[in-house]
């Protein structure tokens, strides 16, 4: 798991129902979270020997108590094939291809696997631009709620 953490001022938004305060924190966590997805999207391109990982690149945002969290990486329901099984009890079937099984071997590295760290790498090129979206969506969201 890669952590990210920032503490953002949320003052603003004291007097406001907890229902509004998520939905303006689930919504900027969102919009702000699309620079990280691209940039891990790109690096997993670059690694690609079938593409099937970085097209398996997604987002989810989670809301906690006043907590929005963005989970960015292989979705575990993207499922392709890639040919046949041509020997063996599965000969003639399709030979079905999950990244989210083996996405931790190509981030982290195996006993005989050298790590290709995409996502990672991504979050650190693309902190400061991820705070400063994060932190320019949320005031922006605020101000419209406050008119």
């Amino acid at each position: 798991m890669i952590d990210g953490k920032m503490v953002i001022d949320l003052s603003k938004m004291e007097g406001l129902k907890r229902g509004v305060v998520n939905k303006v924190l689930r919504q900027s966590q969102a919009e702000a979270s699309k620079i990280v997805k691209t940039a891990v999207k790109n690096n997993a391109y670059g690694l690609a020997r079938y593409g099937f990982l970085a097209k398996s690149i997604g987002s989810k945002i989670k809301t906690y108590t006043s907590v929005a969290v963005a989970i960015i990486g292989p979705r575990s329901k993207y499922i392709k094939t890639r040919g046949d099984y041509t020997r063996g009890k599965q000969k003639g079937q399709p030979r079905i291809v999950r990244p989210s099984q083996y996405a931790h071997l190509v981030e982290r590295g195996g006993k005989h696997i050298k790590p290709k760290p995409f996502l990672a790498a991504a979050m650190e090129t693309t902190k400061e631009s991820y705070w400063s979206a994060l932190c320019k969506a949320i005031d922006r969201r605020i101000s419209s709620i406050l008119k």
